[in-house]
C-alpha cells in the first residue's frame, strides 16, 4: 500500500495488508504479480527453444515446396513475364487471364533475376507468418505460441496439399491474412490499399478480404472504417487502371475479365446439382485431391473445441477508443468463420481444380490462432514457474508438447500433405533451382536461325517457360498457350494467325484427346500447315519449326 492508503484505512478502522518482503528485503504490494510474462528472463527459456527448434526443422521440411517449378502453369507465368520485359502490352500483345499486378510482381523480379522467382514465393509465406503473428499478439498469445503458430504453423498450412509453387493462390491468401490483421488494428487505410491490391492479383478472393474488414468493423462498432478501406481500394485500383488505359491495356483487360466470368461458368463446372455444387466438387473432389474437405474440417472442429464465448478481454475498443487495439477471442472466432464461409462461397462460385481450395487457408491459418489460445496459458505457467521444472516432468515438456500440436494441427489443417511430396520438393530442389536460371530450349534453337524476327507457339498451358531467352523476337500471335476444352472460335483465331510468325514453336501437348473433336480438328490443322514449308529441328519437348525460306543448317561441327 501506499502512504496515503495506509492512512486512508486507519482512519476508516480497516486493518491493513502487511508489506511482503521480497527475496532482495525490498517491500511490494501484494497485488504485484509475482510471475514474469512468458518470454522474460535471462538468457533461453524452455519455451524459446522448443519454438526456435520447431520454427527452423519446419522450414527445413516446407523450404523446398517453396521453389517454383517451370512445369505447369507457372511456365505460362514466367514467359508472360518474360513477354512484358520484351516491351509486349498485356492483354493486347500477350494474353493470359491472371491479374496485371502479379504479372507486374514477376517481371519486376525477372528483371533483377531469375531466381527471384524464389525469393517473391518465400517473402509471400513470410508476409502470411507476420499477418498471423500480429494477429496472435493482439489477441494476447503469449510469446512463444504467437511465434510457433506464425513461423512454423502456417508454413505448413499456407504450403499444404493444395499448394502449388509458384501460383496466384499464395498472394491472395497472404494478402488477406495481411488485410484481416491490418483492419483488427484499425489500419483502415493500409488495409485498403492492400485489398485494391488483392483486386488487381487475385481477384476471385476479394470476398474474403472484404469479410475480414467488415467483421473487425463490426466488432469495433465502426463503418467509418469500413468507408476508408474501401476508398483506399479504389484509389489505388483507379490509378493502376489509369496506367493502363494509357498503355491501351484497359479495353483488353475488361475482356479479360468477362471471359474468366465464362470460362468460371463454362462446361467444367457442369453438375446434376447445378453449377454452383459442380464447382466445389471441381475443388474439393470426392477422391480427395487437394485435402479441401480436411481443411473445412479442421477448422470447424477449433471453431467447435474453443467456443466463441467471450474471454477475459472483454468488448473490443471502439473506434474512437485512445487505448492500444485489444482482440478478444471471439472476435478471432468471428474471423474464422466469416473467412471460411466466404472461401467456400468463392469456390462454389468460381472453382475448377483442385488447387483452388487454397482459398480456404486464410480460415485456416486463423484457425491455428484459435488454437494457440488453449496452448498459451499452459506453455506460459510451465516454462515460467516459481522454480525450474525438474527434467523430463509435465511443466518441462509443456513447450515442446505446444510446438508439437502446432505443427501437427497446422499439418491437417493443410489437408493432410503425404510426406512423399515433401521427400520428392527436397530430391528436385536442385533441379528446379537450375531450371530456373536457364534458358529454354526453344530459345537455344532459334538463337541459330538469324533470319527469324516474329515467333509463335501452339501448344497447351504447359509451355515450359519457353519465352526465356527470346525477348529480341516478336511475338506475333497473343494467345501462346490454350485449352483442349476451349471452342472453336478460340482454335481458328489462333490457327488464322500462325502462319504470320517466321518460326512456330508445336509443343508436344499438341496431340488428339478423346471426345475433344474442335480441338482435334486444330491438333491435325497445325500438323498440316507445319508439314508444308516449314523445316522443324525436334527439342525435348517440343519442336521448333522455321519458315523454309529463312531456315539456316547449322555449320557442322569440326571433328577432333
Amino acid at each position: 500500500m501506499t502512504a496515503r492508503q495506509t492512512e486512508s484505512a486507519a482512519s476508516s478502522g480497516q486493518p491493513t495488508a502487511p508489506e511482503q518482503p521480497t527475496s532482495a528485503g525490498q517491500p511490494t504490494s501484494p497485488e504485484q504479480p509475482t510471475t514474469a510474462p512468458e518470454g522474460s528472463g535471462h538468457g533461453l527459456s524452455g519455451g524459446s527453444v522448443a519454438a526456435m527448434t520447431g520454427i527452423v526443422l519446419v522450414w527445413l521440411v516446407t523450404l523446398p515446396r517453396m521453389v517454383p517449378s517451370l512445369f505447369g502453369d507457372h511456365g505460362s507465368y514466367v514467359s508472360m513475364a518474360e513477354r512484358l520485359l520484351a516491351g509486349d502490352r498485356l492483354y493486347v500483345d500477350v494474353v493470359d487471364n491472371k491479374g496485371p499486378l502479379f504479372y507486374a510482381e514477376l517481371a519486376a523480379g525477372r528483371l533483377v533475376s531469375p531466381y527471384a522467382d524464389i525469393a517473391i514465393e518465400i517473402a509471400w509465406v513470410i508476409i502470411a507468418c507476420l499477418a498471423v503473428r500480429s494477429l496472435a499478439r493482439a489477441a494476447g498469445v503469449g510469446c512463444v505460441v504467437g511465434l510457433v503458430v506464425a513461423f512454423a504453423g502456417v508454413p505448413v498450412v499456407v504450403t499444404g496439399n493444395a499448394y502449388g509453387p509458384g501460383m496466384t493462390h499464395l498472394p491472395g491468401v497472404a494478402l488477406c491474412l495481411a488485410v484481416a490483421a491490418l483492419a483488427v488494428r484499425r489500419r483502415w487505410v493500409v488495409a485498403g490499399l492492400l485489398t485494391g491490391v488483392l483486386l488487381l492479383s487475385k481477384e476471385i478472393m476479394v470476398p474474403i478480404a472484404v469479410a475480414a474488414i467488415l467483421t473487425a468493423a463490426w466488432h469495433r462498432r465502426t463503418w467509418l472504417g469500413v468507408a476508408r478501406a474501401a476508398a483506399s481500394s479504389v484509389l489505388l485500383a483507379a490509378a493502376v487502371l489509369v496506367v493502363m488505359w494509357v498503355r491501351g491495356e484497359l479495353g483488353a483487360f475488361v475482356d479479360i475479365l468477362v471471359s474468366n466470368v465464362q470460362y468460371a461458368d463454362g462446361s467444367l463446372s457442369q453438375s446434376r446439382y447445378g453449377s454452383f455444387v459442380g464447382h466445389l466438387l471441381n475443388a474439393i473432389p470426392e477422391d480427395g485431391r487437394g485435402g479441401g474437405l480436411i481443411t473445412i474440417s479442421a477448422v470447424l472442429l477449433a471453431l467447435l473445441a474453443v467456443g466463441r464465448r467471450r474471454d477475459q478481454h472483454g468488448p473490443d475498443d471502439a473506434e474512437d477508443a485512445g487505448a492500444a487495439p485489444v482482440v478478444s477471442k471471439e472476435l478471432v472466432w468471428d474471423l474464422t468463420a466469416a473467412t471460411l464461409v466466404a472461401a467456400i462461397l468463392v469456390i462454389g462460385a468460381s472453382g475448377q481444380w483442385a488447387h483452388h481450395s487454397q482459398s480456404l487457408y486464410v480460415a485456416g491459418c486463423l484457425a491455428l490462432v484459435l488454437v494457440a489460445f488453449r496452448l498459451s496459458q499452459a506453455v506460459a505457467a510451465g516454462d515460467h514457474a516459481d522454480s525450474p521444472a525438474p527434467p523430463g516432468s509435465l511443466a518441462s515438456r509443456q513447450p515442446w508438447r505446444a510446438v508439437g500440436i502446432v505443427v501437427l494441427a497446422a499439418f491437417i489443417t493443410g489437408g493432410t500433405l503425404h510426406p512423399y511430396y515433401y521427400l520428392e520438393s527436397a530430391r528436385e530442389l536442385p533441379s528446379r533451382v537450375a531450371a530456373l536460371g536457364r534458358t529454354s530450349v526453344e530459345s537455344v534453337v532459334l538463337d541459330q536461325q538469324p533470319k527469324v524476327r516474329t515467333y509463335a507457339r501452339a501448344g497447351a498451358n504447359d509451355d515450359g517457360a519457353h519465352a526465356v531467352g527470346l525477348r529480341s523476337l516478336d511475338l506475333v500471335c497473343p494467345r501462346f498457350h490454350h485449352y483442349s476444352f476451349e471452342g472453336k472460335a478460340v482454335f481458328d483465331k489462333i490457327y488464322a494467325c500462325l502462319p504470320r510468325a517466321d518460326a512456330l514453336i508445336v509443343d508436344q501437348n499438341i496431340r488428339d484427346e478423346v471426345d475433344r473433336p474442335e480441338w482435334n480438328a486444330y491438333v491435325a490443322e497445325v500438323r498440316r500447315l507445319v508439314s508444308t514449308g516449314y523445316t522443324c529441328v525436334p527439342t525435348s519437348r517440343s519442336q521448333v519449326c522455321i519458315k523454309r525460306d529463312l531456315y539456316v543448317a547449322p555449320s557442322p561441327t569440326p571433328a577432333g
